[in-house]
């Protein structure tokens, strides 16, 4: 049987980022094998490094020698050869093979102009050589799929996804001597984002933030790449920005365990899934319809409608008439359409506010536009219902600041101004449903053009 060799040079650097992905699929792979009788080798470039991985009971270690530029170009495609070898490449790594599968993990050189132009004309090289020889190429978003598609000319049906995964993280100890390294820093107190400091991630931005913010604290970890912050003073820890430098899995885990909030401010990408991709993924979008402005003047909730959302796909939707035991205003039914009649012998706000509840799922995050008006109502429904829970205590997104946000030239941001302004739709419904489905398609454009012009 002929090996199949998995390129692990990678793992002889900090287990972070792309190295990670490698590390989490070889050490699981190993496991996976047992019994097969598969011959699955790992080859890396011996440079005196150690390589970072556990004891391996299935995978066979392959160290090679060569000088840097070599390994790629000329030592490792001969062993390929020499062994009649199927080349795995974890790490965006391709080879002139055609007995190939790639990861190519993302296509950022080619969109973003934030690397030198010899490292950009290398990158060019290697995704031309991927589009050519790979049989088969996989990448860790669905963005990125379409992207690769897009600039390469690869089919969408070659190309398949793996995700990035966090459950290594489940089984770490958080080791809090971090804390002994910036006596600033309180526990509870701090905003922490964690990543390679390189232009694209966009880290100036929570410096700029920090700026405006002194009475706030900041913790950025990652490997320092003072480019990113335009000289070395901006990189500098200041009274509330701190840079502990790169942090291993355990210092991360109490990072993440005592911070206030996560801050993720790549513009492009990051552990595995674009920002423009990761809050595409699981959310429920809510409308309302009432018989009023507010509900300490009496008004009632006459409609629930929902969207969920996962993995960037609708893939339920929920609609719910209430009976709010009273007379639903001329006004209101000409506006939606919603009469007495039809409310009456439909559930009373307890008995909907259960039945929503149970379909939304305990903390799902939601998003509703002009939520502050959706919200009064579902508190006010919430203690109706749960006497001793006063608050609708979902995480949530409005999407008519998001507008206001991204276009503050702008003078009306109504879901009615919007969906012409977007060619979602000539008319708002004001249905709850409707309204829902139609929120959520401006929320996909708006994260689009927010996060690819930020």
């Amino acid at each position: 049987m002929n090996p199949i060799v998995i390129n692990g040079t990678v793992l002889c650097d900090n287990i972070t980022g792309i190295p990670r992905y490698v590390y989490e699929n070889v050490v699981r792979l190993d496991k996976l094998i047992e019994g097969t009788g598969l011959d699955v080798r790992i080859a890396y470039r011996d440079d005196g490094r150690p390589i970072h991985l556990p004891e391996l009971k299935n995978i066979r270690l392959v160290p090679l020698k060569s000088i840097p530029y070599f390994y790629n170009l000329a030592v490792l495609p001969a062993y390929l050869r020499r062994t009649h070898a199927f080349y795995v490449g974890l790490a965006s790594d391709m080879l002139l093979t055609r007995r190939s599968v790639v990861v190519l993990h993302d296509i950022r050189p080619l969109v973003m102009d934030t690397d030198k132009g010899f490292f950009r004309f290398k990158f060019w090289v290697h995704c031309l050589s991927t589009k050519w020889f790979a049989q088969r190429v996989f990448t860790v978003s669905d963005n990125q799929r379409h992207l690769i598609s897009e600039k390469l000319g690869i089919p969408l049906d070659k190309i398949g996804i793996t995700y990035n995964g966090w459950e290594h993280m489940k089984n770490v100890t958080p080791d809090e001597s971090i804390f002994d390294k910036m006596p600033g820093v309180k526990k509870g107190e701090y905003f922490y984002a964690l990543g390679s400091l390189a232009k694209h991630k966009n880290f100036k931005w929570i410096r700029e933030v920090a700026r405006r913010s002194p009475d706030k604290t900041f913790v950025v970890a990652g490997g320092k790449d003072l480019r990113a912050f335009g000289d070395d003073a901006e990189a500098k820890d200041t009274h509330n920005v701190f840079y502990p430098g790169y942090v291993s899995d355990a210092e991360n885990a109490a990072l993440m365990k005592h911070c206030k909030l996560f801050l993720h401010p790549a513009v492009f990408e990051g552990f595995g899934i674009p920002p423009l991709e990761a809050p595409l993924l699981d959310y429920v979008v809510v409308d309302t319809e009432t018989t009023g402005l507010n509900p300490e003047d009496g008004a009632k909730l006459i409609e629930i409608g929902a969207v969920k959302v996962k993995n960037g796909r609708i893939v339920d939707t929920y609609s719910q008439l209430i009976n709010p035991q009273m007379i639903v205003p001329p006004h209101i039914t000409q506006l939606t359409g919603i009469t007495t009649y039809d409310v009456s012998g439909k559930p009373t706000v307890k008995h909907a506010m259960k039945e929503f509840e149970r379909w939304l799922g305990f903390e799902t995050p939601f998003l509703a536009h002009n939520a502050t008006f959706d919200l009064k109502f579902l508190d006010w429904a919430t203690a109706e219902t749960w006497p001793n829970r006063p608050l609708f205590d979902h995480p949530f997104l409005d999407t008519l600041e998001m507008s206001r946000d991204i276009h503050p030239e702008i003078r009306h941001h109504k879901v009615a101004d919007l969906i012409k302004r977007y060619h979602v739709a000539d008319v708002e419904q004001h249905r709850a449903l409707s309204d829902a489905m139609q929120e959520q398609a401006l929320y996909q454009i708006m994260c689009k053009e927010y996060f690819l012009g930020a």
